[in-house]
C-alpha cells in the first residue's frame, strides 16, 4: 500500500512541478509524472501493456474528444490483427496528460534540441527519447501494487463477477 501512495504522491508533486518550471524540468519530475500516468492509463483501461507502451505521439494528437475526455486509438498493439484498442482516457487524467505532453516536448527541445514530438515517436518513453523496454511498465506495475499486470486485471473481472454474482441474490 506505501508503495501505491509514493507513485501517486511523487507522480502528483512531479505534475505540479512540471507545471509550475516552465522550462526547467528535472529528470526525476518527467519521469515520476510519466509513470505515474501509464500506470492510470493501465488501472483505468485494464488493457495489455503494449497498448500503452505502443503509444504514439501521432495517436495521442489523432484522440477524440468528448464529454467525459478523450479516447485514444491505438492500432499498434498485441492484438492488432484483430482490434484497434481504445485508451479511455477521463477528463481529469486527460489534463494531467496534456500538461505533462507540454512539459514532455519542452523537456526534450531542452535536453535533446528537439520536442521529439513527430507521429511517429513514442509518447511514452525515456529521457533520451527512445521507446522504453517492453518490460518497462510491467516492472511498474510490480513495485506499485505488487503483482503482476494478469493479476491486476482478473483482478478487475472477478470483482465484476463476484459483485455480479452478488446481486444475483435475492436477500428477504
Amino acid at each position: 500500500m506505501y508503495l501505491i501512495l509514493y507513485f501517486c504522491r511523487s507522480g502528483e508533486v512531479a505534475l505540479c512541478n512540471l507545471a509550475q518550471n516552465g522550462t526547467s524540468h528535472k529528470e526525476a519530475d518527467f519521469l515520476a509524472a510519466r509513470n505515474l500516468i501509464m500506470l492510470q492509463l493501465l488501472l483505468d483501461n485494464g488493457q495489455r501493456t503494449g497498448a500503452i507502451m505502443n503509444v504514439t505521439v501521432g495517436d495521442y494528437n489523432n484522440a477524440m474528444a468528448n464529454n467525459e475526455g478523450i479516447v485514444i486509438q491505438v492500432p499498434k498493439h498485441k492484438t492488432s490483427s484483430k482490434f484497434v484498442c481504445s485508451l479511455v482516457v477521463s477528463a481529469v487524467l486527460a489534463t494531467k496528460l496534456a500538461s505533462w505532453f507540454t512539459a514532455r516536448c519542452s523537456f526534450f527541445t531542452q535536453r535533446l534540441g528537439t520536442a521529439k514530438d513527430a507521429p511517429s515517436d513514442p509518447l511514452f518513453c525515456g529521457c533520451p527519447g527512445k521507446s522504453l523496454p517492453s518490460n518497462e511498465l510491467a516492472r511498474l506495475c510490480r513495485i506499485a501494487f505488487g503483482g503482476t499486470v494478469n493479476q491486476m486485471r482478473k483482478a478487475q473481472y472477478h470483482l465484476v463477477s463476484f459483485f455480479l454474482h452478488l446481486a444475483s441474490y435475492h436477500f428477504d
